[in-house]
């Protein structure tokens, strides 16, 4: 499912799309409303986790080629 899909569910559906993406959020679908410190959280584990796929996804690009 892709991020534009994602942002047309409803808001139950849309956090058990991004919970199924990346479990180490499921705190923040548990919780009803969170503040600065849980939004920034959230926000350092999304870009770590991008990070973290782009570094993936470069590696298996990188085994491919020397193939």
């Amino acid at each position: 499912m892709t991020i534009s899909d994602m942002k047309k569910l409803n808001s139950l559906a849309k956090w058990d799309a991004i919970v199924q993406r990346n479990p180490d959020l499921q705190t923040y679908r548990e919780k009803s409303a969170f503040g600065k410190n849980q939004g920034a959280d959230l926000y350092l584990r999304g870009y770590e986790k991008g990070i973290n796929d782009a570094q993936s996804e470069k590696a298996v690009s990188l085994a491919a080629s020397r193939s």
